[in-house]
C-alpha cells in the first residue's frame, strides 16, 4: 500500500500526466499508433526502475528517525523532571493536626512549586509534538521534491517520444479506461529512463542512514551512537 501511494504522488509533479487508478490495456513495444494521445504507465517505470522501492525506503527510514529522535527528546525531558522533582522535594507535612502559619507557608511554596513543574512539563511535550509534526511535513516534502524530480525526467522523454509517433499529447495509464496497446510508449520511456540511469544522468534517490541510539541507564540524557538498538522504534507522542 506504501508503494502504491509513493507511485500515485508523482503525478502532482508532473503537468503533461492526468487521472487517477491504474487501468487500460497493457503496455506493447510497437505497433502503429492510433489517434493523437500517447499512454505511458508511470508506476511501472518508478517500479521496474527502483525508485518506487528506493522511496518507499526512504519514507520509513525518515519516519523512523523522526520517531529516534523524539524518543531521545523525551529521555532528556524526563530525566530533567526526575531532577527538578527531587530538588523539590516531597510535600511538607504539618507536625501536627493544625499547621503553623510556617508550615502553611511551606506548603504554598511547594504548591506552587510542583505547578511550575507541571506547566513546564506540558510546554515542553507540546514543543516536542509540534517539532514532530513539522519534522513529518519536512520528510513528506523530502519525498514529494523527489517525486517531482523524476517526474520532470520523464516528461521530455515521454513527449519526445510521442512525437516521433505522431501523437500529440500523453497521458497516464491511470487515467484511461481502456486504450489500444499501440499507443502505450512505457516501454520506450523505461528505455530511454535505463539509458539515462547507466549513464548517471537521471535522478537517484539517496536512502538516508538509519540513525542510532542507545539507551542510559543513569540520569543522563539518551546519547546518539553508533550501536544498534534493542528496542523497537519509539511512538510519537
Amino acid at each position: 500500500m506504501l508503494k502504491r501511494v509513493l507511485v500515485l504522488a508523482l503525478v502532482a509533479g508532473v503537468a503533461v500526466f492526468a487521472g487517477c487508478g491504474e487501468k487500460g490495456g497493457q503496455g506493447g513495444k510497437g505497433g502503429a499508433a492510433s489517434g493523437r494521445v500517447a499512454v505511458v504507465n508511470l508506476n511501472k517505470i518508478l517500479e521496474d526502475s527502483g525508485h518506487a522501492s528506493d522511496l518507499t525506503k526512504t519514507r520509513e527510514i525518515l519516519a523512523e528517525n523522526l520517531n529516534r529522535s523524539v524518543q531521545v527528546v523525551q529521555s532528556q525531558l524526563q530525566n530533567q523532571l526526575v531532577t527538578m522533582a527531587k530538588d523539590i522535594g516531597p510535600r511538607p507535612k504539618p507536625a501536627g493536626a493544625t499547621p503553623t502559619d510556617k508550615e502553611t507557608e511551606a506548603i504554598k511554596e511547594w504548591t506552587v512549586k510542583a505547578r511550575k513543574l507541571e506547566q513546564g512539563r506540558l510546554n515542553v511535550v507540546n514543543q516536542i509534538r509540534q517539532k514532530y509534526a513539522q519534522q513529518r511535513q519536512a520528510n513528506q516534502a523530502t519525498i514529494n521534491a523527489k517525486l517531482a524530480e523524476i517526474g520532470k525526467r520523464i516528461q521530455p522523454l515521454a513527449k519526445q517520444i510521442a512525437k516521433n509517433k505522431g501523437l500529440d499529447i500523453v497521458v497516464r495509464a491511470a487515467s484511461v479506461v481502456a486504450y489500444d496497446d499501440a499507443v502505450d510508449i512505457t516501454a520506450e520511456v523505461f528505455e530511454e529512463v535505463t539509458a539515462l540511469q547507466k549513464e548517471g544522468n537521471f535522478p537517484t534517490v539517496k536512502i538516508p542512514e538509519l540513525l542510532q541510539i542507545r539507551r542510559t541507564t543513569t540520569t543522563q540524557p539518551a546519547e546518539d551512537t553508533t550501536t544498534t538498538p534493542k528496542t523497537g522504534a519509539p511512538k510519537a507522542p
